[in-house]
């Protein structure tokens, strides 16, 4: 995933023009204008400081700012397409200089993006980062990620903070979703594949991960998507240096599905339970939907030690009662 060296180059390189321009620094009473040109000129995005500003420069270059925005410009226009609370990056300017390590760490507090389709057909997340989501939808979180390596490149291989982002008003353009739920159930029931049924439902979510970062992964513990009727938990991993990622994930419907997909009876128990984990990984550009039977072993290890424990507790139960008779 390039998300995040790309972050981490939007704000770092603004940043860098201060250590290569300290004399004029001085001059300044604000740095406000050099870090936008500097981010804008190497990046294509200009990075705008609204509120208070923090900046040191040795032996760490320092930022801390507030009310800031990454604005765009398109057809004549700008517009912001993140807007971030507060901003907190330091670089160890001594090392990178003196040993040619980078060492850095960015912190974004409550930032806020509208996920929205270009005329292109590509989203403006992707534009940016060069990826292929096709999801839309309102972005918003908190980020700090750090580490230490030899280059930038190293660097994604070694990053570590943490991660806790939610996505409002979220559609997956050109998936449907559920049915690709009830094709992972089929593979796994060796089951010809659902139809695609024609509804009213609109299969817009909304979406939580909450996680640690260490070597670059992203452990996401805590995973929940709301869909109409519908609820998945699960829990995964990404890799933020390549964009791999792999989660198990239990999807349950409630009974207004049964009649608006027109599922099966056996199809409906198997998700109202919320026993079918599902394994969710990309493979390039694709993202596969396959049954988790590791997960689905698991929960059938689970049900039948659970039903072991209720036929001893129903039998010591009975021995108890026998006595006092």
């Amino acid at each position: 995933m390039r998300t995040l060296s790309k972050l981490i180059k939007i704000f770092s390189v603004g940043v860098l023009a201060l250590l290569a321009s300290i004399i004029i620094i001085i001059k300044f009473s604000d740095a406000r204008p050099l870090i936008t040109w500097g981010s804008k000129f190497f990046t294509g995005y200009a990075l705008h400081i609204n509120g208070p500003l923090s900046v040191k420069v040795f032996p760490e270059l320092s930022l801390h700012a507030k009310n800031t925005s990454i604005q765009q410009e398109s057809n004549c226009s700008t517009k912001n397409l993140i807007n971030i609370q507060e901003i907190y990056f330091r670089l160890n300017s001594k090392k990178l200089i003196l040993n040619n390590t980078v060492d850095v760490n960015i912190k974004l507090n409550q930032f806020n993006m509208n996920i929205e389709l270009e005329a292109d057909g590509k989203t403006n997340l992707d534009q940016i980062f060069s990826a292929n989501t096709n999801v839309i939808g309102q972005l918003s979180g908190n980020i700090e990620l750090g580490g230490e390596a030899s280059s930038i490149g190293l660097l994604k291989e070694n990053l570590g903070g943490s991660l806790d982002v939610i996505l409002n008003e979220g559609k997956w353009l050109g998936v449907d979703i559920w049915h690709k739920l009830r094709t992972a159930r089929a593979i796994y029931k060796r089951e010809d594949p659902p139809e695609t049924q024609l509804h009213d439902l609109k299969d817009v979510f909304s979406l939580h991960a909450n996680g640690t970062v260490l070597n670059s992964i992203f452990i996401n513990n805590v995973f929940t998507v709301e869909m109409p009727f519908t609820s998945i938990i699960g829990q995964g991993k990404v890799n933020l240096s390549n964009g791999i990622l792999d989660y198990s994930i239990d999807a349950k419907f409630d009974k207004e599905l049964q009649s608006i997909l027109q599922l099966s009876d056996e199809e409906y128990f198997d998700f109202s339970q919320g026993t079918m984990p599902i394994r969710v990984r990309n493979e390039g550009n694709m993202v596969s939907f396959r049954p988790d039977i590791e997960g689905i072993f698991r929960h059938q290890v689970e049900r039948s030690l659970l039903n072991q424990g209720d036929i001893l507790n129903e039998s010591i139960k009975q021995r108890l009662l026998n006595q006092l008779r």
